[in-house]
C-alpha cells in the first residue's frame, strides 16, 4: 500500500491560513478586552472616590443589638488610600462609641460590674457611682418627668404588644384584658411617689427610689424595670457618639434612625431632612427642608414605612380603622392618630427638644393645624390624617420646605 507523502500532508491552504490568522487576532483582542475589564474591576475595588459612604459598626457578641436601627453616613475626602484608611479608623471609633453609650443606657441588659441603668433597675433604693456621660444624661432625663424616665414597665410592656404576630387582634382598643394592663402599668408609672432619680451633683452618684407598693409588685414580677429612657434613648446615645467623634476630628456626616430621628455633624456639606407620607396607602418622601450643619431633626409617624415594618398596624373598631403605632403616650397609656406624621426641627441642633416637640404632638389627642403657631422654633411641620394630602408649616420653616412627591400636596401656613 503506498504511503501518504509528507508533501501531501503539508499542503499550504491561503483560506485556512487567514482564517487562522483572523481567529487569532479576535482571541486575542477578546484576551485583552478581558484583561481591561478584569484590571478595571480590581482597581474599583481597590480605588474609591471622594463622596458619602456608609459606616458600618462592628459585630458585638455580647450585645449584637446595640447599632440596631442606627445609621451613619460619612462625607470621606482625599486619595484612594486615605479614605480607605480613614474608613477603617472612622468605622472602629465609631463602633466603639455607640457600644459604650448603649450599654450604658440599657434598662434591661447588665455588663459586668457596669453601672448602667440596668443596674440602677436592678438595685433600687441604692447608691452608686456614676460615669460622668451616664450622670450628665440622668439629669437632663430627670429635671423633665414629663418625658416619662420612669416608665419603663409600660414603654416595655407596649413595645413587647406591638410587635407580635397578632398584635391587631390583642391590641387594647379591641381586648378589654390587654387594655385594662396598660392602663394598670400607667397607672402605677404615674402615681406620686412611684418612683425617682436621686441624683448627688458633688459626688456623681444615684439612687432610684421606688415606693413600697411599687418595688413590691416589681419584685413579684408584675411590672418590668421602671426606669427607661424610652423614645429618648437614641436620642441620647447619638448627640453622644457625635460629641465624640467631633472631639477627635470627625466632622463631616450625619445620622439617622428607622425610628425617625436625623442628627448632623459641625461640618456636614450637604443633606436634607425628610418628612415622610402617604399617598394612599404608600409611604412617600413627602417634602424636604435643609440639613442645616449642626442641626437636629424628628420625624415621627403613625404609618409603617416599609412593608411588615414591625410595629406598625391598624386595627378595625366600631369607630373606624385606627393606626397603631409605638409612640403611646407615656401619661396615660394611650395612642392617638390624629396626625400621619409630625416633623421637628432644630436647627441649633437641640435633638432632645426636637424629640420632645414631635413626641408631644404625636401623642396629643385633637391637635389642630393652627396648634403648629403654640411652638414654631421647632415644630416644623404635619400631617393629619384627616386632611393626608395637606401638609401644615409653621411660618417659620414653611418658605424652606420643598415637595420631593410628584402629588400635587397643598402647603398651609400657620
Amino acid at each position: 500500500m503506498k504511503k501518504p507523502t509528507l508533501k501531501k500532508r503539508l499542503t499550504f491552504d491561503p483560506e485556512e491560513s487567514r482564517s487562522y490568522v483572523k481567529i487569532m487576532l479576535i482571541s486575542g483582542v477578546l484576551l485583552l478586552a478581558a484583561t481591561l475589564i478584569l484590571l478595571t474591576v480590581v482597581k474599583n475595588a481597590v480605588e474609591v472616590e471622594p463622596g458619602w459612604y456608609s459606616v458600618d459598626s462592628a459585630e458585638r457578641e455580647d450585645f449584637p443589638l446595640y447599632d440596631s436601627g442606627i445609621h451613619f453616613t460619612y462625607y470621606f475626602d482625599g486619595d484612594s488610600t486615605v479614605i480607605r484608611t480613614e474608613q477603617k479608623k472612622l468605622a472602629a471609633a465609631y463602633s466603639e462609641k455607640l457600644l459604650e453609650i448603649r450599654k450604658l443606657l440599657d434598662p434591661k441588659q447588665s455588663f459586668g460590674d457596669l453601672v448602667n441603668l440596668a443596674w440602677l433597675n436592678a438595685h433600687p433604693n441604692q447608691t452608686a457611682t456614676l460615669d460622668e456621660p451616664l450622670f450628665d444624661i440622668l439629669r437632663d432625663a430627670a429635671a423633665a418627668n414629663a418625658t416619662g424616665p420612669y416608665a419603663g414597665a409600660l414603654w416595655s410592656e407596649w413595645q413587647t404588644m406591638i410587635v407580635s404576630s397578632d398584635a391587631a387582634a390583642y391590641d387594647p382598643l379591641v381586648d378589654p384584658d390587654a387594655r385594662a394592663r396598660i392602663r394598670e402599668l400607667a397607672d402605677a408609672a404615674n402615681a406620686p411617689g412611684a418612683a425617682m432619680l436621686e441624683l448627688d451633683e458633688t459626688n456623681h452618684t444615684a439612687c432610684l427610689r421606688l415606693s413600697e407598693d411599687y418595688l413590691a409588685a416589681a419584685e413579684a414580677g408584675e411590672y418590668g424595670p421602671a426606669l427607661d429612657l424610652g423614645y429618648l434613648t437614641e436620642a441620647y446615645a447619638l448627640l453622644y457618639v457625635r460629641a465624640e467623634l467631633e472631639a477627635e476630628g470627625w466632622k463631616t456626616g450625619y445620622f439617622t434612625t428607622d425610628s425617625g430621628i436625623s442628627l448632623a455633624m459641625s461640618a456636614l456639606p450637604s443633606g436634607d431632612f425628610i418628612l415622610p407620607g402617604l399617598e394612599g396607602e404608600t409611604p412617600v418622601r413627602l417634602c424636604a427642608t435643609q440639613m442645616a450643619p449642626g442641626s437636629a431633626a424628628c420625624a415621627l409617624r403613625t404609618f409603617a414605612a416599609a412593608a411588615d415594618e414591625p410595629g406598625y398596624y391598624t386595627v378595625e373598631t366600631a369607630a373606624g380603622t385606627a393606626r397603631r403605632h409605638p409612640n403611646l403616650s407615656v401619661k396615660t397609656g394611650e395612642v392617638c392618630d390624629d396626625l400621619l406624621c409630625v416633623w421637628a426641627v432644630s436647627e441649633g441642633g437641640d435633638l432632645i427638644a426636637a424629640c420632645k416637640s414631635a413626641y408631644a404632638a404625636v401623642t396629643r389627642p385633637g391637635l389642630k393645624p393652627a396648634d403648629l403657631a403654640a411652638d414654631p422654633d421647632l415644630l416644623t411641620a404635619c400631617v393629619f390624617a384627616a386632611e393626608p394630602y395637606t401638609v401644615y408649616a409653621d411660618a417659620a420653616h414653611a418658605a424652606a420646605i420643598v415637595f420631593v412627591s410628584e402629588a400635587d400636596f397643598r402647603l398651609a401656613t400657620y
